[in-house]
């Protein structure tokens, strides 16, 4: 749909998307490095993050790595959620 596209585009193209990925471009990259999956922005990180709390809340073992990251992580399921239906 061409005003789907459109308003993707324009989504991707605003300030406050583009501050959004300047400021956690480092866990973009840590998150990339040690998943071994793109993690282009805060949809992808919401997802591993997601991934993460299921693990933790089954008591199933879970990697050491996101430690110094967990708050980080949380914030990102948060802006997920603000992007997609705010």
């Amino acid at each position: 749909c061409k005003r789907a596209n459109d308003e993707l585009d324009a989504f991707h193209n605003s300030k406050l998307y583009n501050e959004t990925l300047e400021r956690h471009k480092f866990l973009y990259r840590f998150l990339t490095f040690h998943t071994r999956v793109v993690v282009e922005g805060p949809f992808e990180a919401s997802d591993i993050a997601r991934t993460l709390n299921t693990q933790e809340y089954f008591n199933l073992s879970s990697p050491k790595w996101p430690e110094p990251c967990r708050e980080e992580l949380k914030y990102q399921i948060h802006l997920n959620y603000y992007f997609l239906y705010s």
